[in-house]
């Protein structure tokens, strides 16, 4: 469903009726008109109602607003502006939030006009209107805009973040596999270089014909086992323990970083934000102290710049500017002690308060401190009960100017506006702060994700290892354990005991033969078998390694190639894998013959193999690896033929179609 057909949620009905509520009864209860023209204006707060279709439609709710916002003003002069306010903020925080640019901007407009002529349709009370104008345009209009455009923008970081997380686990699997196949590739290579190449070096002394044969193997043995030493010591350390244990997301700066990679990652998913967004909404602790104090100092200079124009003794302005700049300056420190930094502006505003009292109790930059300014801080710097308290303190301070001021208007009317510009301030500071507190978490979780596909990917390379060096050093050590013990024995009775020796050679004979002939195909196939399945495009460089495993290949390839789905081009990689192993481990030294056949709506793996070149090399498996592989040619669709030749040899093939699920006859 589109966002302009989504119906109304809860929520937001639920508030534009308490807003209409609100409104209608201030209008009834209050300001210079008469009856009719309250009933009238009690009627048109039903306008109000359009913010219940603020997020679809915020700019035909910001222009609802403003009519009766207008309209109230000129039906009943001098009423509440409580409701009022509250309606502007809320449907200028929904343009900044959910409109594009040129209804942000259209809205904008519109609410400013709205703004001014209320203004001027008001009574004053000792301030110019261009001077209320200004307040309350940023105040209402602009603030609340720029709030939800933050809002905006961290909500978007935060479902592509959630898109890339989710585009990362999607992906995990494959990226999984094909890391494990790169790595037991590498494996295979270190065993081909230091394994498979000492075996065969042992190759023409295996008749051990005279003493120099029986030397030879001693000393070929051994420097086999030494090197043998030195790769199973770097198979089981080759990887240590993760760069960082530490929880992701340890502060900001890292967190950003972070966040612009899984950004990276996540963008099959959805456009990711520029990166100069991610770095200005997320905030490091020393960067938003930063922020605090150049608005505090900022704000501070405005107090003083306005107290120094204004008419005064020159003792009596300089104590006001002191006064005044100790009003907005603690918010430098109130990240640090909320409370305390917002009692000691407090107090700072009740004692410029005493020293000069306004007009208007509600006007001017000090009296915006305690409405506006501190409950945005303390709400988004504190804890909820630590913000409730600081947003108590404010209207407390507040009520207590009103209600020591004289004023043409009634102070239950300064009471109710004063409040709902603190508590639409409030409100505002922990929109933000929760949108700080998403966007944290998100980040967090998209960066524990990578940390946990990485610590995946450590265990089963290092698992991998692990079985690797353990099938190595339990058949490769022990057998050319025995072999260097028996020549060692034979060479050192040579000549003094001749019957001793050739029962030595006997049994050294015996054992090169099983090195020669058992242990050279479970080497190969240690360095054949794979961690993964990454497809047929992969297929040169498992036959390249197989040939240089030992294999004597001889591939052909029929027809042209075409892309396969993902599931039968694993599935077709792996049939070949696995047949090459079976061929390594039960008919070393054999002729293998590979074909590949590309046909419009299949494709044909086809591995055959001659009888071994060596007697007694041949085994008899466990079928696991026959009937896996035919569990999964069948998976997809296809058919797989396995049987022994009539030559002796055996034969893998197996005919996929290229859509999975339709059965090749």
């Amino acid at each position: 469903m589109t966002a302009e057909l989504r119906p109304p949620g809860r929520g937001d009905l639920l508030l534009a009726a308490a807003l209409t509520a609100a409104m209608a009864a201030a209008a009834s209860a209050t300001g210079n008109a008469g009856g009719l023209a309250r009933a009238g204006a009690a009627v048109v707060a039903l306008g109000l109602l359009a913010l219940a279709v603020r997020r679809p439609r915020p700019l035909a709710a910001a222009v609802a607003v403003a009519v009766v916002v207008c309209a109230e003003t000129a039906a009943t002069p001098g009423g509440t502006p409580a409701p009022a306010f509250l309606a502007l903020m809320v449907a200028d925080y929904s343009l900044g939030a959910h409109a594009r640019a040129r209804g942000l901007a259209a809205g904008l407009a519109v609410s400013t006009v709205a703004v001014a002529i209320a203004q001027i349709s008001s009574p004053s009370s000792g301030y110019s209107h261009t001077s209320a104008i200004t307040f309350f345009t940023t105040l209402l209009v602009l603030a609340p805009a720029a709030v939800g455009g933050l809002v905006r923008i961290r909500t978007g970081l935060a479902r592509r973040l959630t898109a890339g997380t989710e585009a990362m686990r999607a992906d995990a699997a494959a990226r999984l596999a094909l890391e494990r196949t790169e790595h037991r590739l590498r494996i295979g290579a270190e065993i081909e270089t230091v394994v498979l190449s000492g075996l065969e070096q042992l190759r023409p002394h295996a008749t051990v014909g005279d003493l120099a044969d029986v030397t030879a193997l001693r000393d070929l043995g051994r420097e086999l086992l030494v090197r043998l030493r030195v790769l199973l010591t770097r198979l089981r350390d080759a990887e240590g323990e993760p760069e960082s244990t530490r929880s992701p997301g340890h502060n900001l700066a890292e967190l950003r970083t972070q966040v612009d990679r899984v950004l990276a990652m996540g963008a099959a998913a959805g456009e990711p934000l520029p990166a100069r967004r991610v770095s200005w909404t997320l905030f490091t602790e020393e960067r938003l102290d930063t922020l605090l104090a150049v608005a505090g100092g900022a704000y501070a200079l405005l107090v003083v710049a306005v107290q120094l124009a204004a008419p005064a003794p020159p003792g009596r302005r300089w104590l006001l500017c002191l006064v005044g700049a100790a009003t907005a300056l603690p918010a430098v420190w109130i990240r640090r002690q909320p409370l305390a930094m917002t009692a000691t502006a407090l107090a700072a505003v009740a004692v410029f308060d005493r020293l000069d009292p306004a007009a208007d109790p509600l006007g001017g930059p000090v009296a915006a401190i305690t409405l506006i300014g501190l409950p945005i801080l303390v709400a988004g710097t504190a804890p909820t009960r630590v913000a409730l308290i600081g947003l108590a303190a404010c209207l407390a301070t507040a009520a207590t100017g009103l209600l020591t001021t004289t004023s043409t208007r009634s102070h239950w009317q300064d009471l109710v506006s004063s409040g709902a510009v603190a508590a639409g301030s409030w409100a505002a500071g922990r929109v933000l702060r929760a949108g700080a507190a998403a966007l944290r978490a998100g980040a967090a979780e998209a960066a524990g994700e990578q940390q946990r596909q990485q610590e995946r990917l450590r265990l089963a390379l290092a698992a991998d290892r692990i079985d690797v060096a353990r099938e190595l050093h339990d058949a490769v050590g022990h057998v050319m354990t025995g072999v260097v013990l028996q020549a060692t024995a034979a060479a050192r009775v040579w000549e003094s005991e001749p019957g001793l020796a050739a029962e030595h050679v006997t049994a050294l004979k015996g054992t090169v033969s099983e090195a020669l002939g058992d242990l050279q195909p479970l080497v190969l196939n240690l360095a054949l078998e794979g961690g993964g399945t990454p497809g047929l495009g992969a297929a040169a460089g498992l036959l390249d390694h197989a040939r240089a495993c030992g294999l004597r290949l001889r591939v052909e390839e029929e027809g042209a190639a075409a892309p396969l789905t993902p599931e039968v081009d694993a599935v077709a990689y792996r049939t070949l894998q696995e047949a090459l192993t079976n061929a390594a481990r039960h008919a070393p030294g054999a002729d293998v013959l590979v074909r590949l056949a590309h046909a419009p709506d299949s494709v044909s793996v086809q591995i055959r193999n001659a009888p071994p070149p060596y007697p007694g090399v041949e085994r008899v498996g466990s079928g696991y690896g026959l009937r896996g592989m035919a569990e999964r040619v069948s998976g997809c669709g296809g058919t797989l033929r396995a049987e022994t030749t009539a030559d002796g040899g055996f034969e893998v093939h197996a005919v996929l179609p290229r859509r999975p699920g339709e059965v090749q006859q």
